[in-house]
């Protein structure tokens, strides 16, 4: 993707990700995903991955828990890495 930045100077990103999922017995989802962003592909090592993990089980068929996870690598693991964990509750009507 190109954007136009500054004083109309352009710069072309790069953006990938890809997620699949996968039905585990007792009510629970798998996700697991893989991601690349370039800021800029005119500036070396202005870049990062992430990998994430998500498990969702439900509960009942309105309550949802959802375990979601993110490693986050800048440059390779060369820059400033990191990441999260997050629990949720999702209720649907």
């Amino acid at each position: 993707k190109e954007i136009t930045v500054g004083a109309g100077d352009k710069a072309t990103q790069l953006v990938g990700y890809l997620m699949g999922s996968r039905a585990l017995p007792h009510n629970l989802l798998l996700d697991v995903g893989i991601g690349h962003f370039t800021q800029d592909t005119r500036v070396k090592g202005l870049y990062r991955d992430c990998v994430d993990v998500n498990i969702h089980w439900f509960m009942t068929t309105h309550l949802e828990w959802l375990f979601t996870t993110r490693l986050e690598l800048l440059d390779a693991g060369g820059g400033p890495n990191g990441g999260y964990a997050l629990a949720q509750v999702h209720y649907r009507l």
